[in-house]
């Protein structure tokens, strides 16, 4: 069998070989000398890691921190919000199911009420629908769609937007969003280990979030009651796998020393011959056609997606398997195909000759 396609870089993608060296390297020094004195030695790479971080977000080191994953950044901003006793907060039906879990959880606590804000035929929010709500939380791009949406545009009408870039960080530009906080992972786009996640927060809000689970790395003792780091360091978690976050940094080293305009057009051109393709060969696309972004969802009237993706991965080709309740309006499995720069022309016709006829 030729070697494995991967099409999966939205789920997780391919380490390149000097980021894997980089994290060994650090798992053994921390062998060698111990994980503490490792740490400190790893302070400056760190430090850069959070600036790389930040020039994507057209911010500043100081407004982005590290955390465990997106999800757990995004609770950990999501509590430490100032909402009035149930308060609006509007989320598309199409959002992240975690995120969407995490909110209703909310609202049966009584805490806040969950608007679910309409979209147009594009299945991209309508941005003056955020008008009247407290809070927006919002997916850049969606875990089962690769539509770009438009936070700019929800940002500017006026309640704080909150954004997972998880799926669009490395692939599409996120300088500039005009959010109130972000939150990703390392995973995906940006081709870094696993478990290691991050939070930006904006000067407009950072002072004004008050951390649940405060401790000692986030907060200090001020006449014996805590006082909250400045900035966003009052959401950093100290706690991590290191040799994760210095792998983390060497792969946001080689996506700038690449240029992420220059990921974003090889991905978005592999997308849109993707589409294109699929589309006349009788499979439907879960994006317009000719939309920028390196992600493809995608299915066929007669063939169940299920058995589709067990058939490509026999023959070399790893799609992700998207499933009901990865969002409430996923009502049927679907196959996500994610590109990156590694992704080849003949990987394409891989995956188109792979797949049944129709």
């Amino acid at each position: 069998m030729n070697e494995l396609v991967h099409l999966e870089c939205a789920s997780a993608a391919r380490l390149s070989t000097a980021t894997l060296a980089a994290t060994v390297a650090h798992m053994e020094r921390e062998a060698a000398v111990g994980p503490g004195i490792a740490y400190a030695e790893a302070d400056g790479v760190l430090a850069r890691l959070r600036a790389d971080l930040a020039a994507l977000f057209g911010m500043r080191p100081d407004q982005v921190a590290l955390a465990e994953r997106a999800t757990r950044a995004l609770a950990d901003v999501f509590a430490a919000w100032p909402l009035r006793p149930r308060a609006r907060v509007g989320v598309v039906r199409a959002e992240y199911g975690s995120t969407r879990m995490l909110l209703e959880a909310a609202a049966a606590r009584g805490e806040v009420e969950v608007v679910e804000l309409p979209v147009d035929g594009e299945q991209r929010i309508v941005p003056e629908s955020v008008a009247g709500v407290d809070l927006v939380i919002l997916s850049h791009v969606m875990s089962q769609r690769g539509v770009v949406q438009p936070v700019r545009e929800v940002a500017a009408v006026g309640p704080p937007v909150v954004v997972d870039v998880a799926q669009s960080a490395g692939h599409i530009d996120v300088g500039g969003l005009g959010a109130a906080a972000l939150v990703g992972t390392s995973r995906k786009w940006l081709r870094g280990p696993r478990g290691v996640g991050y939070v930006a927060v904006s000067d407009e809000w950072a002072e004004r979030l008050t951390p649940r689970a405060p401790d000692l790395d986030t907060a200090a003792w001020d006449d014996d009651r805590p006082r909250f780091a400045p900035g966003a360091a009052r959401f950093h978690q100290w706690e991590g796998t290191i040799a994760g976050r210095v792998g983390l940094a060497h792969a946001l080293r080689e996506l700038h020393e690449t240029g992420p305009a220059v990921v974003a057009r090889h991905a978005a051109a592999l997308g849109v011959a993707a589409r294109r393709r699929l589309v006349d060969a009788g499979w439907w696309v879960g994006e317009p056609v000719d939309e920028p972004t390196g992600m493809v969802t995608f299915g066929h009237v007669h063939h169940q997606s299920a058995e589709v993706h067990a058939r490509l991965r026999e023959g070399g080709v790893a799609v992700t398997l998207v499933p009901v309740g990865r969002a409430l309006d996923v009502e049927a499995p679907v196959l996500r195909a994610a590109f990156h720069t590694y992704t080849t022309d003949a990987d394409l016709d891989r995956l188109l000759t792979a797949l049944p006829r129709t």
